[in-house]
């Protein structure tokens, strides 16, 4: 009995071990975060730079998250139901494309904020939205990525020539098989 527990305790580490390095370091999250911690420190070392949390980069990132998102589900959708008339993924695409719409607005809330011409009173509920959209859009591509994973999507996808490594090329390199 507590062997079978530690097995299970185990294997479920390791699943959230996977599923948290892709997300991570899957490129998605890593490209769209890394401009912002970068803004982060620069805002913070140089004095009279603005407030971080209205800097657009927060709608640009939340952006390449839900479209990263709504890429994935179209992925799954195809690969699962193979019909286009089911709406049981719908909903999701269509939920995250609302997101997406959504982050689209309040980057040209912020881009008016920057001109001076949103209202200035009202620039904490922008820079709250933009967090929030920016939460929203994290936790989209972190569901997206155990989608794949429960699907077995990540495991069993078809590989692609560009995923072949070669031997070792001459002269140290290796070179990709076409």
């Amino acid at each position: 009995m507590g062997e079978s527990f530690w097995s299970f305790v185990d294997q479920a580490i390791s699943k959230v071990m996977r599923v948290l390095i892709l997300w991570l370091f899957g490129g998605d999250v890593t490209f769209a975060v890394l401009p912002l911690l970068v803004m982060g420190v620069i805002t913070t070392l140089v004095p009279g730079r603005g407030d971080f949390f209205l800097l657009k980069e927060w709608s640009f990132a939340t952006i390449i998250f839900f479209g990263v998102s709504i890429r994935k589900l179209i992925f799954i959708k195809v690969r699962i139901q193979q019909t286009p008339r089911s709406p049981t993924l719908d909903t999701g695409v269509v939920f995250f494309i609302v997101l997406l719409v959504t982050s689209v607005l309040v980057l040209s809330f912020v881009i008016l904020a920057e001109k001076g011409i949103f209202p200035p009173d009202a620039t904490p509920l922008l820079a709250r939205s933009q967090l929030l959209l920016f939460g929203a859009g994290l936790l989209s591509t972190l569901m997206a990525v155990i989608a794949e994973d429960e699907t077995g999507y990540i495991r069993n996808r078809p590989v692609r020539p560009s995923d072949r490594l070669t031997p070792a090329a001459p002269y140290g390199g290796d070179v990709r098989a076409g």
